[in-house]
């Protein structure tokens, strides 16, 4: 995951848009002369890369680490699309971290995402992070689509949360956000039970502990489901006609009510489940999607009603318990 310097990030974009390096007469930048192996991507470049208040003029930092936003606004440039000052909106009411990108680099950001180059995940965008080799490779690859009038691929333009794989937010994370929010204590303790079937099944524990706390409003119970039936997920019983009490699956431990959880979600995501299933597995199972569902914001309208159930989901649990600091 070595972060790319902004000039290789130039000799990227060049040779990914076919942008023409006929030798340059002049040097432009003090800090990149005629000898440097960089020197004609750069000059080819200089004027879709973005200048900060704070740059001189006269010189590139040609081994600066390239961030998300000035990826995003070179890029831009380089395809010539308008800078989209509407989407700026979009941005603040998708991504949590919307405010950390730079004002001048703004509308340039949310163009990038409207059309699909700029991708966020976990319901961030992180503007300012530096970027990863196979990141900038995704980002010339979309970008070299439309500059050949071809279409971003639907999945690829979606900026989602995965929910298979490996956990990015500790145990001890996730009890403490749970602690700062008043949760019950029957939440807290659960939570080991979360990580543990989340190794077991390759399912992300934070996103299932994270939706856990929307269903149960952090084990308080205050809805129609009950402590008693052990059910963290709201998971319907087979036959439910309502969303009465006795419409939501009862089972005989806490345990056994995440392993439930995971196995439901595993249904969703086409993995196999761990040990015996409950009777609403089956009605998932054979959904004419099962199997296809890979991301959070896809569970609107499918886990719950709500479109925007996953979206919330991400955004008012997920996040907040991923910038949550460890107990100390």
């Amino acid at each position: 995951k070595s972060p790319v310097t902004k000039e290789q990030f130039a000799k990227m974009l060049v040779l990914a848009l076919g942008i023409d390096t006929a030798a340059p007469t002049s040097q432009t930048y003090l800090d990149v002369p005629s000898t440097r192996w960089s020197f004609p991507y750069i000059e080819a470049a200089k004027d879709f890369f973005p200048k900060s208040a704070e740059q001189p003029i006269n010189e590139f930092y040609p081994e600066q680490a390239c961030t998300r936003e000035e990826t995003a606004a070179a890029l831009v440039n380089a395809l010539k699309l308008e800078p989209d000052a509407a989407a700026e909106q979009a941005l603040s009411e998708t991504y949590a971290d919307a405010a950390e990108i730079s004002p001048a680099l703004s509308a340039h950001t949310a163009a990038a995402r409207s059309s699909g180059i700029l991708q966020g995940s976990d319901g961030l965008l992180r503007p300012k992070a530096v970027v990863s080799r196979a990141e900038a490779a995704m980002f010339l690859y979309r970008a070299a689509l439309l500059h050949e009038g071809k279409a971003i691929p639907e999945q690829s333009q979606t900026a989602q949360t995965p929910i298979a794989g490996e956990s990015t937010v500790t145990l001890a994370q996730a009890k403490a956000w749970a602690t700062a929010r008043g949760a019950h204590e029957r939440f807290i303790a659960i939570a080991d039970a979360y990580w543990k079937y989340g190794k077991e099944l390759g399912i992300r524990p934070e996103v299932l502990y994270a939706q856990a706390a929307k269903e149960t409003n952090y084990g308080k119970y205050t809805g129609n489901v009950v402590p008693e039936q052990n059910n963290w997920a709201g998971i319907k019983t087979k036959d439910a006609d309502g969303d009465k009490t006795e419409d939501h699956e009862t089972f005989a431990s806490a345990d056994d009510g995440v392993r439930a959880h995971f196995n439901h979600m595993a249904a969703y995501l086409g993995k196999n489940p761990a040990g015996q299933t409950h009777d609403r597995y089956a009605v998932v199972a054979t959904a004419s999607w099962a199997g296809t569902i890979q991301f959070a914001e896809e569970l609107g309208g499918r886990w719950a009603p709500d479109p925007s159930y996953g979206i919330d989901l991400v955004k008012s649990y997920l996040v907040p318990m991923a910038n949550t600091p460890e107990a100390q």
